[in-house]
């Protein structure tokens, strides 16, 4: 348990801060790395570092599913397979290779210099959440084979309003946004025009 205290930076009350030194080191920047987990084990991985105090993020939306019986039950359904999403200073996988499940670290090939893991930015985390929270569009998931165009604003969601990039889908005329996540790929849904901004440069 006292290796995952060193994950994380003290939380420390507004006035706590302002009385520490004015020579202090600051605590460094949280940021979004990418867990390798096992096949269906994003979940379980989630469990084991929230009890942690880790936080992370399992990229899933509530689908409702209609059984034999016609019996609907709401399903929670993970959108990223074989993906945990992990925000800490920096990713020491001397720390996480003992936890079960957890199997690497996605690495960002354009990076020269160690470590070279890929960071996810907060920006498109929250556009990720608010687009799987909107339960009455289908949300997929692509990791290749489309192209990204303009950004755009999209109106009138159940979470407010969305900034996501026009997706083009190879012989697929459908009107899509979508948010790019860096080196993973893109989650896209189908919206109506008349919901679709254009953002002025």
């Amino acid at each position: 348990m006292n290796e995952t205290k060193s994950l994380h930076p003290d939380n420390q009350t507004p006035v706590a801060a302002a009385a520490q030194p004015a020579n202090s080191v600051a605590a460094p920047a949280l940021r979004w790395y990418v867990a390798i987990v096992a096949p269906r084990a994003e979940k379980s991985v989630r469990t084991l570092l929230t009890g942690r105090g880790i936080e992370c993020y399992v990229a899933t939306r509530n689908e409702t599913h209609v059984w034999g019986r016609g019996q609907r039950r709401k399903v929670e359904t993970v959108i990223i397979p074989g993906i945990v999403f992990i925000r800490v200073p920096n990713i020491n996988f001397d720390l996480f290779r003992n936890l079960p499940g957890i199997h690497s670290f996605l690495r960002d090939p354009a990076k020269k210099e160690n470590p070279r893991w890929a960071i996810i930015s907060d920006a498109e985390i929250l556009a990720l959440k608010r687009m799987l929270g909107q339960e009455d569009y289908d949300v997929e998931f692509r990791p290749s084979d489309f192209v990204i165009g303009e950004q755009v604003r999209v109106r009138d969601l159940d979470l407010g309003v969305l900034t996501a990039q026009v997706v083009h889908i190879p012989h697929d005329k459908t009107p899509y946004v979508g948010v790019r996540l860096n080196l993973l790929g893109c989650a896209y849904m189908k919206v109506p025009l008349e919901r679709i901004e254009k953002l002025h440069p």
